[in-house]
């Protein structure tokens, strides 16, 4: 094997530990300049081992085998979904009905929700239920279906139904991807249905994304920029993406 070969290996195997590398860091990983990297990174694209994003790139998660359990994604940019999640739970008024999907953020977001006063909350979530089941003042609603045991929640079309014909006040959302003026994805087909029945069935929507998740991976669109109130993402951003995000139709808040 050949010594660009074992490089791009290396970064493959850095990439499924973080998740994301920029190309300076790979570049001074591997003492090797930027234009080599980005070469690098072409390749590997091309092989369909990673996804170039805006500065680096992230591992290709369309082969089921790498996309990563809750637990796993749990660990991923924890303290700014700490920040996104402290923020937005701040925000949630007393006697309101949220619904919360089945990402890491929202169920940080339910976590911090424990001292609210009379709120139900609907979820697909297992780990949600999990984490309010005991929690006084807090009514849940929980959708049934098909148990997908990665995400510890529940999916299909049952599950879609139900979160159709509820109505809630606030949905909070994740996503795996979001690209300017298109919207916001899911990986899986069946993660994007549930958040569709969700913004449908809600008078206000808001969006949770770190901002490793400014053009990742995700083939499917759940929500279209002109159905979103407000994106909630981390300050660490690039001034060139808040850049991008400037001229969005959404209010977008840095944390």
């Amino acid at each position: 094997m050949n010594k660009k070969k074992v490089r791009q290996n290396e970064i493959i195997s850095k990439l499924k530990i973080k998740d994301v590398l920029s190309v300076e860091e790979i570049a001074a990983t591997f003492n090797i300049t930027e234009a080599t990297v980005r070469r690098d990174l072409e390749e590997l694209e091309q092989e369909g081992h990673i996804v170039r994003i805006h500065g680096g790139a992230r591992i290709s998660q369309e082969d089921p085998s790498l996309i990563k359990t809750f637990k796993e994604r749990t660990h991923n940019m924890i303290k700014e979904k700490e920040r996104i999640a402290d923020k937005v739970a701040a925000l949630i008024p007393d006697h309101s009905i949220i619904t919360l999907d089945n990402g890491t953020t929202a169920w940080l977001v339910a976590k911090r929700l424990k001292q609210k006063k009379d709120l139900t909350i609907v979820t697909n979530s297992l780990l949600i239920l999990d984490e309010l089941i005991d929690t006084e003042g807090i009514h849940l609603l929980m959708a049934g279906g098909t148990f997908r045991k990665r995400n510890y929640d529940f999916i299909g079309e049952k599950a879609v139904h139900f979160l159709s014909d509820i109505y809630s006040d606030i949905a909070v959302l994740t996503c795996d991807s979001f690209r300017p003026g298109l919207g916001f994805y899911k990986l899986s087909e069946a993660s994007a249905e549930i958040a569709k029945a969700a913004v449908h069935s809600s008078k206000k929507v808001i969006v949770l994304a770190d901002h490793t998740k400014l053009n990742a991976t995700g083939s499917h669109r759940y929500l279209i920029p002109e159905k979103v109130d407000s994106l909630f993402t981390d300050c660490n951003m690039a001034q060139s993406d808040k850049n991008l995000l400037q001229s969005e139709c959404y209010k977008t808040i840095y944390c």
